[in-house]
């Protein structure tokens, strides 16, 4: 299955939360979903309904769909439609962080 993984470094998450602890881990994780959803192309719905909150310490966002790298990074036959990396990106500027 080509899933495709985000695994969020942990100085990363802990400056995105500014220090807190894993419950604002994990709230950080579902901001970063929640923006990846609202990102994401949807034709069927089903990439988007794949996308979640993974790893035994809630530091990774999973999109599960089969296609879903397919789709973040482009193949030779279609253009990329990135959604993991910009909801990162959107959710570090929402509070304050440069990476």
């Amino acid at each position: 299955m080509a899933q495709i993984r985000v695994r969020l470094n942990e100085a990363l998450l802990k400056s995105i939360i500014k220090g807190e602890e894993s419950d604002l881990i994990t709230n950080a994780a579902d901001d970063i979903v929640d923006a990846a959803k609202d990102l994401c192309p949807v034709r069927t719905g089903w990439l988007r309904s794949r996308i979640r909150v993974a790893g035994a310490n809630h530091n990774e966002v999973l999109a599960e769909a089969y296609y879903a790298s397919y789709v973040e990074l482009g193949t030779r036959f279609s253009a990329p439609q990135p959604f993991l990396r910009p909801a990162l990106d959107i959710v570090a500027a929402r509070r304050g962080v440069k990476h």
